[in-house]
């Protein structure tokens, strides 16, 4: 099972750069298991905007899917027994264009609020675990430089296993303004999320991970095709500032989809790990 999704996700690494470097790009990937019985079923595919799995397994499930419009990803994994897991996944990348319009703003801020809820849907196994992942890079194809990222966690409390335990955070990508009035930089966004659940645990952010490109004065911006529609911040967040540094290191654009496919991979691989 793991040598097939290895092979698949790192097709689609080396692959999705070259093939849709001038649109948006999506991924989505489900896996479960049932350590007992030795069953699974696991789906990848490049360019699929929702996937659910088709498992025989009782009490097992994970879904995934990309809303490009809306600039937003919906997962969900559930499982029932002390040895079934699940993982979702879900990625997409698309370019943005900043231009210099001359006013203050030195950088252009896209926001990030990730919100779900986990629950412990079948009580009695202690070693239970659920969690939530995105990770958001943003690059400058001009330079290949890595000029901003992010990494976001959500884990679930087992003091609240009884009840829905609603979580929420959020992060920011920082775009850097073009350094001349009129010059305009282009740079790739991709995201990848990731959720995974074992041993009665239920993970569900299917009504999560917005994205929203604030307007700030000096800084016009333009994406893909159909990609980012504005959208208003959840209200939850609507008093959220955005105060994260900026990375600067350098490494060439197709490095973003392999790492984004060696992380999920590392994260089904964590959901599905066997218990002695």
């Amino acid at each position: 099972m793991t040598t097939r999704l290895t092979t698949l996700l790192a097709a689609c690494a080396l692959a999705a750069p070259a093939a849709l470097r001038a649109q948006p790009t999506t991924y989505v990937s489900t896996l479960v298991a049932d350590d007992v019985t030795g069953a699974s079923d696991q789906h990848a595919l490049l360019g699929a905007s929702a996937l659910v799995t088709q498992s025989a397994i009782a009490g097992a499930t994970a879904t995934a899917s990309v809303d490009d419009m809306g600039g937003a990803a919906h997962l969900f994994v559930g499982t029932s027994q002390a040895w079934q897991s699940g993982t979702a996944a879900a990625a997409f990348g698309y370019h943005v264009t900043l231009t210099n319009t001359g006013g203050p703003a030195s950088v252009a801020p896209m926001q990030l609020f990730l919100d779900g809820t986990f629950h412990r849907a079948t009580t009695g196994y202690p070693d239970g675990e659920a969690f939530a992942n995105v990770i958001g890079r943003a690059w400058d194809i001009g330079t290949g430089t890595l000029v901003s990222s992010v990494d976001l966690w959500l884990f679930a409390d087992p003091l609240n296993a009884s009840r829905y335990d609603v979580q929420r955070t959020s992060g920011a990508l920082m775009l850097p303004r073009p350094a001349t009035v009129g010059g305009a930089t282009t740079y790739r966004i991709d995201w990848s999320y990731s959720v995974s659940a074992d041993a009665g645990w239920t993970a569900d952010f299917q009504h999560t991970a917005q994205i929203y490109f604030p307007t700030v004065a000096g800084i016009a911006w333009t994406a893909d095709g159909g990609v980012l529609a504005q959208q208003a911040r959840p209200a939850w967040a609507r008093d959220e500032r955005v105060d994260f540094e900026i990375d600067a290191t350098t490494t060439p654009e197709p490095a973003t989809w392999a790492l984004m496919a060696a992380g999920m991979l590392g994260l089904a691989v964590v959901a599905r790990r066997r218990r002695a």
